[in-house]
């Protein structure tokens, strides 16, 4: 009996030993349930995943709340410190001006003749190896081209991304700058203003205009182009470019100190047709036509000098009405090519007339060579 109570006991005490190895291996599944606190890293993790991405869950750019990595922390120095001699002071702000435009009339996508505020940021800027630049091709500076008539504007351009053309009645500076490949995507405009002549010095209205165009077609091999349909009055101009972005914002670029982004020149509308090059012509017609009309009557007179005096005056007369006949004939200057004859003839038959009406009158004038 005692044996038999003793025998219980052990085995007894076997059971309890296996259940705690049991329980031990349980907790090492648990251990293996450690996993699981691993995976309560994962959802840590998973939990900053959701912050970043609550962070970027709501779109900044839909957000109504400011981003403080968008601060300009320099804006709150009005850069004056210290002081500089003809230097003003900057407005300053500590939120990015957010809220500049509370109280005033907003632009809102809008040309508002009579001024607004608008709260659309500035955007991208334009690096300074990329700063847009234009050249007036056509018209010429300086130049003329006929008045009322159908003529082609053209400019080279560089560094811009064109023909990129907003509404300008809806989205007017509703857009910040953008850039591609660093180059700003935008288009370019024509702008002509009639002047009182090459030499005035008063500034014109730049709310009166003879031509204006928004270019909203892509440069072809950088070249823009616009045909001015119905041409332009006789009269003096001032053509130039206007380069901008896509919202028609003036183009921002990083730098102060650049040359123009855009170009002007002068030219003049010219009556009864013509153009640069055939003026060109047309003067040295003119031009040849009065020095041999000219020189021609000199030559006579020269001859008619050496005679005696009482034939001087007849010679003299003879050649001046040899050059001055040679000038009527200048008149013909209704087409290039015939004023360019003109111009020959009348210098080589004011000569010879000069010449012979000289010998003539004087016996010793020589034929003009």
């Amino acid at each position: 009996m005692k044996y038999f109570a003793i025998s219980l006991m052990l085995a007894a005490s076997s059971v309890l030993v296996q259940a705690q190895n049991n329980n031990r291996n349980g907790g090492n599944n648990n251990n293996g349930g450690n996993n699981n606190n691993g995976g309560n890293n994962n959802n840590n993790g998973g939990n900053n995943n959701n912050n970043g991405g609550n962070n970027g869950g709501v779109d900044p750019q839909t957000s109504l709340t400011l981003d403080p990595s968008v601060i300009c922390t320099a804006c709150t120095d009005n850069g004056q410190n210290p002081p500089v001699d003809q230097q003003t002071a900057s407005l300053t702000s500590s939120n990015n001006y957010i809220n500049f435009c509370n109280g005033k009339t907003l632009t809102d996508g809008q040309q508002l003749v009579q001024g607004s505020c608008n709260g659309v940021v500035i955007g991208d800027i334009i690096p300074s190896s990329n700063m847009p630049a234009a050249k007036i091709t056509n018209p010429k500076n300086f130049g003329t081209f006929p008045a009322d008539t159908q003529f082609t504007f053209t400019a080279n351009i560089k560094n811009m991304v064109t023909g990129n053309f907003v509404s300008a009645t809806t989205n007017y500076y509703g857009a910040p700058q953008q850039l591609q490949g660093n180059n700003v995507i935008g288009h370019s405009h024509v702008t002509v203003q009639k002047l009182n002549s090459l030499g005035d010095t008063t500034p014109p209205d730049p709310t009166v205009f003879a031509f204006f165009k928004g270019i909203n077609t892509a440069a072809v091999n950088g070249v823009l182009s616009v045909d001015v349909t119905a041409g332009l009055p006789a009269g003096v101009y001032r053509f130039c470019t206007m380069n901008t972005s896509a919202n028609h914002t003036p183009a921002l670029v990083a730098i102060a100190q650049h040359g123009s982004l855009d170009d002007c020149i002068y030219a003049t509308a010219v009556a009864g047709g013509g153009n640069g090059g055939n003026n060109g012509g047309n003067n040295g017609g003119n031009n040849g036509g009065n020095n041999g009309g000219n020189n021609g009557g000199n030559n006579g007179n020269q001859a008619a000098s050496s005679s005696s005096s009482s034939a001087a005056p007849a010679a003299s007369s003879s050649a001046a009405a040899g050059g001055n006949q040679n000038n009527g004939g200048n008149q013909n200057n209704g087409g290039n090519q015939n004023g360019q004859g003109q111009g020959r003839n009348g210098g080589r038959g004011g000569g010879r007339n000069g010449g012979r009406r000289g010998r003539f009158r004087g016996g010793r004038g020589r034929r003009p060579q």
